[in-house]
């Protein structure tokens, strides 16, 4: 979801929030453990399903630039809980010609 006009000063400024999930095919975790089981020991980690919250902020500095930094916080990168969280810094750029 997001919102223009935030800012009475800043009328085409968005500020936004995402947050959505990805889930990994049942057959591919199913081929993970079956390759675990043949090599007797944890050799790939099983991914099930990964989570992403997203904000943002989209600042129109010229009509035809926007720059929208935004703050990511991913759980179970890769869908797998063999990693640790993750907070991911970004930086989008769009130019209209």
């Amino acid at each position: 979801m997001q919102y223009k006009g935030f800012l009475k000063s800043r009328p085409n400024d968005v500020m936004g929030l995402g947050i959505g999930t990805t889930h990994v095919n049942s057959r591919v975790a199913a081929g993970e453990r079956l390759l675990d089981e043949i090599a007797g020991e944890d050799v790939v980690p099983v991914q099930t399903s990964e989570h992403e919250a997203e904000v943002y902020y989209g600042w129109t500095s010229w009509p035809f630039a926007i720059l929208r930094p935004s703050l990511h916080y991913v759980v179970h990168p890769g869908g797998s809980g063999a990693y640790e969280n993750e907070i991911v810094i970004g930086l989008k750029t769009t130019i209209k010609f």
